[in-house]
């Protein structure tokens, strides 16, 4: 016997053409990362991309920054313009990693 939600989800998939369907082995993306900034992995997030859920990585990317001037000798300005024109601008598949900034002030700095 079908619940309410099994019936609601039906609708869903019926109206917006999307499908749920059983992801094989050889089906999956390989989960794609940023090399060189594996210590600043914080984590795996799964997320909506080209009408499925793909595992992606999740970098901090305070750590990124202080990696960039510790390991590269970039100064602040240096690191932040590479992460946004090399990393933030770059798109390699949907399982492109995601990159979560804590500093609030990202923008105004």
């Amino acid at each position: 016997m079908k619940t309410p939600e099994d019936e609601e989800f039906e609708r869903i998939e019926r109206e917006s053409g999307w499908r749920k369907r059983q992801i094989q082995e050889d089906d999956k993306e390989d989960i794609k990362k940023w090399y060189g900034f594996d210590d600043c992995v914080i984590g795996v997030a799964s997320i909506w991309r080209d009408q499925g859920i793909y595992e992606v990585l999740v970098y901090s990317g305070d750590k990124m920054l202080e990696w960039l001037m510790e390991r590269d000798g970039m100064d602040d300005e240096e690191a932040r313009e590479f992460i946004s024109f090399n990393i933030e601008g770059a798109y390699i598949g949907v399982t492109t990693p995601v990159i979560v900034w804590i500093d609030e002030e990202w923008e105004n700095r």
